[in-house]
């Protein structure tokens, strides 16, 4: 994740009127009745599309027209802001809990003391992919600024169209349309899981979740407006 809008500055939404109005909403518009909830909620993060003007600092290449990703995070994340802008992405191709699809995900994860998990915010690469789309096509570089709150205060981040991490995003996506490779694993189990929790229980709840060796625990900020049917 480069971070050359603001390196790992750290702002008060106090000081950004539009931006903590934009996080209030988000939070607001995101409470609904999912499918696996017994009544009407907000999951702990959510991601909205907003332009790239309501940012404290705009990038050289961003025009009136660049998009930016409003990404609401767990209060709990506040302490970590400067280890999550700084943070490198990983590109994860997860199996959702039934194992009969699969999701691209763009990882930023910060470790933590012994014996908690690494935590870690996922976002879908698609949508990201859409947003660089987007700001290329309005005379940008295809640079998404990506604003990350967390309890008062947030962070700027950019995905960078650097080619090897695009190369690793359309990949993954390529991968999404792929059903898991499975073997001879009996479903019984995930199937019950997905029965209780849902497809994909990270945008829920911090949710554990293994990718190849290492274990995260892991919130995923959906774009509210444009998530998958599994999970609504």
């Amino acid at each position: 994740m480069r971070h050359a809008m603001s390196s790992t500055h750290i702002y008060n939404l106090s000081d950004f009127p539009n931006l903590r109005q934009a996080s209030f909403e988000l939070y607001t518009s995101s409470r609904r009745q999912y499918r696996t909830r017994l009544k009407e909620v907000a999951p702990p993060a959510a991601a909205s599309v907003i332009s790239a003007q309501d940012l404290p600092l705009a990038a050289s290449d961003l025009n009136r027209e660049a998009q930016a990703l409003l990404v609401r995070l767990p209060p709990d994340w506040q302490p970590h802001l400067e280890q999550l802008v700084a943070a490198a992405p990983a590109v994860v191709v997860q199996p959702d809990t039934g194992l009969d699809a699969q999701a691209a995900y763009l990882s930023m994860s910060v470790p933590l003391p012994a014996p908690q998990l690494p935590r870690a915010i996922w976002l879908e690469v698609v949508r990201v992919l859409e947003l660089s789309a987007h700001n290329l096509s309005v005379g940008g570089s295809g640079s998404v600024p990506i604003v990350f709150t967390a309890g008062t205060q947030f962070v700027l981040a950019e995905f960078s169209t650097a080619p090897e991490l695009m190369r690793r995003c359309e990949d993954a996506v390529h991968a999404e349309g792929k059903k898991p490779d499975v073997g001879k694993t009996d479903l019984t189990k995930a199937k019950q899981v997905a029965a209780n929790y849902g497809e994909r229980p990270w945008l829920f709840m911090r949710y554990d979740v293994r990718v190849g060796a290492r274990k995260l625990a892991v919130n995923w900020a959906g774009v509210i407006g444009r998530l998958p049917a599994c999970v609504l």
